[in-house]
């Protein structure tokens, strides 16, 4: 996996993890992009959006807003993931945790 495949897999993942531990509050993706650059990977919007995309299309986030905020929300399909109970390669969760 190239470097930048692997940014893009670990985004996801920070993105999710930061989402479930909310508690079902929406984040903007300018907070994401905070969080995601607070974590040390580095990021720009474009990415963010990107990320919140590929979760979207994949089940685990809904999103809402408009052409200048763009809100991401964990769904249930997100929290099983987040707890590990759904395998994805595509998204690596911190080891951490937030």
């Amino acid at each position: 996996m190239s470097y930048k495949e692997e940014q893009k897999v670990i985004r996801r993942g920070v993105i999710i993890a930061f989402l479930h531990e909310a508690n079902g509050q929406t984040a903007s993706a300018d907070m994401l992009l905070a969080v995601v650059k607070g974590s040390g990977v580095p990021s720009y919007f474009d990415e963010i959006l990107e990320a919140v995309n590929w979760l979207e299309k994949k089940g685990y986030v809904a999103t809402g807003g408009d052409n200048d905020v763009v809100l991401a929300e964990i769904t249930n399909r997100g929290k099983r993931r987040a707890r590990n109970e759904i395998r994805d390669e595509g998204l690596r969760l911190p080891d951490n945790g937030f």
